[in-house]
């Protein structure tokens, strides 16, 4: 919008507004306003409201960039753990109310320490990123991605039997090989059951990576 509006503006409302000796204002018709001066405040008012569209739009972009680096790992995609956590609970709370399935996935990446150790931290950082990337792609939309920890992950399969969950998580592991040869995980599976805590679950899914583990699986 323009700093100052024409002159004319100024001079017509000025004259519509100043009280003639009879009682009327200016030159305006005792039946209505200047009809140059409305159109020149409609115009003042379409432009206005043209920049408050335009600010709000931008501070809903900014809005949704701040929740985006509040709750996102830069790094991975994934929720960060507190975010995360939050949603993992809410998921918890809504399948125990339901009755339904849910499949927490405890995945932990095969050998960062040595990828660090042999190729510095950038290259542990493509495998995260790669992870990251391959998780998103081949598990639903509605699945949760938690960045648990360095190079841990949680993930919450929502109607999911531990076997469908494995399944995915194959999924997962064929894609990663694809975006970063090499790169491996070890997953363990939980299923939640009739009065679990979300913790008691993640627990259960831990244990079970450690002993896949164990086992070479």
């Amino acid at each position: 919008m323009p700093d100052e509006w024409p002159d004319e503006l100024s001079k017509r409302r000025a004259r519509r507004d100043r009280p003639a000796p009879d009682g009327s204002t200016g030159d305006v018709p005792a039946l209505g306003h200047d009809a140059m001066t409305d159109r020149l405040l409609a115009a003042r008012d379409r432009a206005e409201a043209a920049l408050d569209r335009k600010q709000a739009a931008l501070d809903r972009q900014r809005a949704a960039e701040y929740l985006r680096r509040t709750y996102r790992d830069g790094l991975t995609g994934a929720l960060q753990r507190e975010a995360g956590t939050d949603r993992l609970q809410r998921e918890a709370d809504r399948t125990h109310r339901a009755g339904g399935l849910l499949a927490i996935g405890f995945l932990d990446v095969d050998g960062l320490k040595k990828i660090n150790d042999a190729g510095g931290h950038g290259a542990g950082d493509q495998v995260l990123r790669a992870v990251g990337s391959a998780l998103a792609q081949r598990l639903r939309t509605y699945d949760l991605i938690v960045r648990w920890g360095g190079d841990e992950f949680v993930c919450a399969l929502p109607g999911s039997t531990t076997e469908s969950a494995a399944r995915r998580f194959d999924d997962v592991a064929t894609l990663l090989r694809e975006l970063h040869p090499g790169a491996e995980f070890t997953v363990g599976i939980a299923a939640q059951e009739r009065g679990d805590t979300l913790q008691a679950t993640i627990d259960r899914a831990d244990r079970d990576l450690y002993a896949k583990r164990r086992s070479g699986r």
